[in-house]
Protein backbone atom coordinates (compact mmCIF):
# COMPACT_ATOMS: atom_id res chain seq x y z
CA UNK A 1 0.00 0.00 0.00
CA UNK A 2 1.27 3.48 -0.90
CA UNK A 3 2.15 5.86 1.93
CA UNK A 4 -0.54 8.36 0.91
CA UNK A 5 -3.26 5.72 0.90
CA UNK A 6 -2.04 4.40 4.24
CA UNK A 7 -2.16 7.88 5.80
CA UNK A 8 -5.69 8.43 4.49
CA UNK A 9 -6.80 5.04 5.82
CA UNK A 10 -5.24 5.50 9.26
CA UNK A 11 -6.50 9.07 9.52
CA UNK A 12 -10.00 8.00 8.58
CA UNK A 13 -10.04 5.26 11.20
CA UNK A 14 -8.74 7.69 13.83
CA UNK A 15 -11.48 10.18 12.96
CA UNK A 16 -14.08 7.41 13.13
CA UNK A 17 -12.76 6.44 16.56
CA UNK A 18 -12.97 10.05 17.77
CA UNK A 19 -16.59 10.34 16.63
CA UNK A 20 -17.29 6.92 18.15
CA UNK A 21 -15.97 8.18 21.48
CA UNK A 22 -18.37 11.12 21.28
CA UNK A 23 -21.20 8.77 20.36
CA UNK A 24 -20.41 6.60 23.38
CA UNK A 25 -20.82 9.66 25.62
CA UNK A 26 -24.24 10.32 24.12
CA UNK A 27 -25.44 6.70 24.30
CA UNK A 28 -23.82 5.98 27.66
CA UNK A 29 -22.03 2.82 26.50
CA UNK A 30 -18.29 2.02 26.66
CA UNK A 31 -16.48 3.45 23.66
CA UNK A 32 -14.39 0.28 23.45
CA UNK A 33 -17.41 -1.57 22.08
CA UNK A 34 -17.62 0.92 19.23
CA UNK A 35 -13.84 0.73 18.68
CA UNK A 36 -14.11 -3.05 18.37
CA UNK A 37 -16.91 -2.59 15.85
CA UNK A 38 -14.76 -0.21 13.80
CA UNK A 39 -11.92 -2.73 13.89
CA UNK A 40 -14.23 -5.52 12.73
CA UNK A 41 -15.48 -3.40 9.83
CA UNK A 42 -11.90 -2.59 8.82
CA UNK A 43 -10.59 -6.15 9.24
CA UNK A 44 -10.30 -9.12 6.90
CA UNK A 45 -14.00 -9.93 6.90
CA UNK A 46 -15.23 -6.33 7.12
CA UNK A 47 -16.16 -3.70 4.57
CA UNK A 48 -12.67 -2.21 4.27
CA UNK A 49 -10.99 -5.63 4.16
CA UNK A 50 -7.56 -4.79 5.55
CA UNK A 51 -5.39 -7.91 5.40
CA UNK A 52 -3.51 -8.11 8.69
CA UNK A 53 -2.61 -11.26 10.62
CA UNK A 54 0.64 -10.42 12.43
CA UNK A 55 0.02 -11.47 16.03
CA UNK A 56 3.46 -10.34 17.22
CA UNK A 57 3.05 -6.81 15.84
CA UNK A 58 -0.45 -6.62 17.29
CA UNK A 59 0.87 -7.60 20.69
CA UNK A 60 3.60 -4.95 20.55
CA UNK A 61 1.21 -2.20 19.46
CA UNK A 62 -1.24 -3.14 22.22
CA UNK A 63 1.51 -3.12 24.86
CA UNK A 64 2.65 0.33 23.74
CA UNK A 65 -0.93 1.64 23.80
CA UNK A 66 -1.50 0.10 27.24
CA UNK A 67 1.63 1.79 28.56
CA UNK A 68 0.35 5.20 27.41
CA UNK A 69 -3.13 4.55 28.83
CA UNK A 70 -1.84 3.49 32.24
CA UNK A 71 0.66 6.36 32.33
CA UNK A 72 -2.07 8.87 31.51
CA UNK A 73 -4.29 7.32 34.17
CA UNK A 74 -1.50 7.64 36.71
CA UNK A 75 -0.88 11.27 35.72
CA UNK A 76 -4.54 12.11 36.34
CA UNK A 77 -4.77 10.23 39.65
CA UNK A 78 -4.20 12.22 42.81
CA UNK A 79 -2.19 10.53 45.56
CA UNK A 80 -4.54 11.98 48.17
CA UNK A 81 -7.36 9.92 46.63
CA UNK A 82 -5.26 6.76 46.34
CA UNK A 83 -3.58 6.78 49.76
CA UNK A 84 -6.64 5.59 51.79
CA UNK A 85 -7.26 2.63 49.48
CA UNK A 86 -3.74 1.63 48.42
CA UNK A 87 -3.68 -1.46 50.67
CA UNK A 88 -7.12 -2.73 49.64
CA UNK A 89 -6.40 -1.94 46.00
CA UNK A 90 -3.10 -3.81 46.11
CA UNK A 91 -4.79 -6.88 47.62
CA UNK A 92 -7.49 -6.80 44.94
CA UNK A 93 -4.89 -6.35 42.19
CA UNK A 94 -2.86 -9.37 43.34
CA UNK A 95 -4.79 -11.84 45.49
CA UNK A 96 -8.06 -10.87 43.83
CA UNK A 97 -6.68 -11.70 40.38
CA UNK A 98 -5.28 -15.03 41.63
CA UNK A 99 -8.63 -16.01 43.20
CA UNK A 100 -10.53 -14.96 40.06
CA UNK A 101 -8.25 -17.13 37.93
CA UNK A 102 -8.58 -20.05 40.36
CA UNK A 103 -12.39 -20.03 40.52
CA UNK A 104 -12.66 -19.55 36.77
CA UNK A 105 -10.32 -22.50 36.20
CA UNK A 106 -12.40 -24.69 38.53
CA UNK A 107 -15.58 -23.68 36.69
CA UNK A 108 -14.24 -24.18 33.17
CA UNK A 109 -12.32 -27.40 33.89
CA UNK A 110 -14.63 -29.28 36.24
CA UNK A 111 -18.06 -27.94 35.26
CA UNK A 112 -17.73 -26.97 31.59
CA UNK A 113 -15.37 -29.92 31.00
CA UNK A 114 -12.88 -27.94 28.92
CA UNK A 115 -9.41 -29.35 28.42
CA UNK A 116 -6.76 -28.55 31.04
CA UNK A 117 -4.77 -26.37 28.65
CA UNK A 118 -7.77 -24.31 27.49
CA UNK A 119 -9.16 -23.92 31.01
CA UNK A 120 -5.80 -22.84 32.43
CA UNK A 121 -5.06 -20.27 29.70
CA UNK A 122 -8.62 -18.93 29.66
CA UNK A 123 -8.69 -18.43 33.43
CA UNK A 124 -5.42 -16.49 33.63
CA UNK A 125 -6.05 -14.40 30.51
CA UNK A 126 -9.41 -12.99 31.64
CA UNK A 127 -8.60 -12.83 35.36
CA UNK A 128 -7.96 -9.07 35.43
CA UNK A 129 -10.30 -6.18 34.72
CA UNK A 130 -9.55 -4.01 31.71
CA UNK A 131 -8.07 -0.67 32.79
CA UNK A 132 -9.09 1.36 29.68
CA UNK A 133 -12.67 0.09 29.96
CA UNK A 134 -12.90 0.98 33.66
CA UNK A 135 -11.35 4.42 33.13
CA UNK A 136 -13.75 5.14 30.29
CA UNK A 137 -16.80 3.95 32.21
CA UNK A 138 -15.82 6.01 35.26
CA UNK A 139 -15.31 9.05 33.04
CA UNK A 140 -18.65 8.67 31.26
CA UNK A 141 -20.71 8.11 34.41
CA UNK A 142 -21.66 11.44 36.02
CA UNK A 143 -22.99 9.98 39.27
CA UNK A 144 -20.61 9.66 42.18
CA UNK A 145 -19.92 6.30 43.81
CA UNK A 146 -20.09 5.97 47.57
CA UNK A 147 -16.95 6.52 49.64
CA UNK A 148 -13.65 5.66 48.01
CA UNK A 149 -15.18 3.07 45.68
CA UNK A 150 -14.36 5.05 42.54
CA UNK A 151 -10.70 5.45 43.49
CA UNK A 152 -10.53 1.79 44.54
CA UNK A 153 -11.89 0.57 41.20
CA UNK A 154 -9.56 2.81 39.19
CA UNK A 155 -6.52 1.85 41.26
CA UNK A 156 -7.28 -1.87 41.08
CA UNK A 157 -7.96 -1.88 37.33
CA UNK A 158 -4.81 0.10 36.64
CA UNK A 159 -2.51 -2.12 38.73
CA UNK A 160 -3.77 -5.67 38.16
CA UNK A 161 -2.26 -6.21 34.72
CA UNK A 162 1.19 -7.25 36.03
CA UNK A 163 -0.33 -10.09 38.03
CA UNK A 164 -2.40 -11.25 35.05
CA UNK A 165 0.71 -11.15 32.84
CA UNK A 166 2.69 -13.15 35.41
CA UNK A 167 -0.06 -15.75 35.69
CA UNK A 168 -0.20 -16.02 31.90
CA UNK A 169 3.58 -16.47 31.65
CA UNK A 170 3.55 -19.10 34.39
CA UNK A 171 0.67 -20.93 32.72
CA UNK A 172 2.60 -21.05 29.45
CA UNK A 173 5.70 -22.26 31.30
CA UNK A 174 3.69 -24.99 33.01
CA UNK A 175 2.21 -26.18 29.71
CA UNK A 176 5.60 -26.11 27.96
CA UNK A 177 7.60 -27.91 30.65
CA UNK A 178 6.75 -31.06 32.53
CA UNK A 179 9.61 -30.56 35.02
CA UNK A 180 8.55 -27.18 36.42
CA UNK A 181 8.26 -27.31 40.22
CA UNK A 182 6.23 -25.07 42.47
CA UNK A 183 9.33 -23.38 43.88
CA UNK A 184 10.39 -22.36 40.35
CA UNK A 185 7.04 -20.66 39.89
CA UNK A 186 7.26 -18.99 43.31
CA UNK A 187 10.80 -17.77 42.60
CA UNK A 188 9.76 -16.22 39.29
CA UNK A 189 6.72 -14.61 40.90
CA UNK A 190 8.75 -13.05 43.74
CA UNK A 191 11.49 -11.83 41.40
CA UNK A 192 9.06 -10.27 38.94
CA UNK A 193 6.95 -8.55 41.60
CA UNK A 194 9.94 -7.46 43.69
CA UNK A 195 11.93 -6.02 40.80
CA UNK A 196 8.80 -4.48 39.34
CA UNK A 197 7.98 -2.60 42.54
CA UNK A 198 11.58 -1.45 43.08
CA UNK A 199 12.10 -0.27 39.49
CA UNK A 200 8.67 1.35 39.42
CA UNK A 201 9.39 3.36 42.56
CA UNK A 202 12.84 4.41 41.35
CA UNK A 203 11.71 5.50 37.91
CA UNK A 204 8.57 7.10 39.34
CA UNK A 205 10.57 9.23 41.78
CA UNK A 206 13.10 10.16 39.09
CA UNK A 207 10.37 11.06 36.59
CA UNK A 208 8.53 13.20 39.16
CA UNK A 209 11.75 15.07 39.97
CA UNK A 210 12.53 15.71 36.30
CA UNK A 211 8.99 16.86 35.45
CA UNK A 212 8.89 19.21 38.44
CA UNK A 213 12.31 20.66 37.66
CA UNK A 214 11.63 21.20 33.95
CA UNK A 215 8.04 22.39 33.71
CA UNK A 216 6.34 22.25 30.30
CA UNK A 217 3.85 24.79 29.07
CA UNK A 218 1.46 22.28 27.50
CA UNK A 219 -0.03 19.60 29.77
CA UNK A 220 -0.38 17.21 26.83
CA UNK A 221 3.41 17.05 26.52
CA UNK A 222 3.72 15.29 29.88
CA UNK A 223 2.08 12.15 28.56
CA UNK A 224 4.36 12.18 25.50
Amino acid sequence: MELEALLVLVGGMMMASIFANRLSDILGIPGLLLFIGIGMLAGNDGIVGIRFSNAEATNQFCLAALAFILFAGGMETRWSDVRPIVLRGSILATLGVILTAFFLFVTTYYILQLSFEVALLLSVIVSSTDAPAVFMIMKNQPQQLHGNLRSLLEFESGSNDPMAVLLSVMAVRILQSSHLHWYNVAEMLILQLGLGVIMGLLFGKASAWVLKKYRMGNFGLYTV
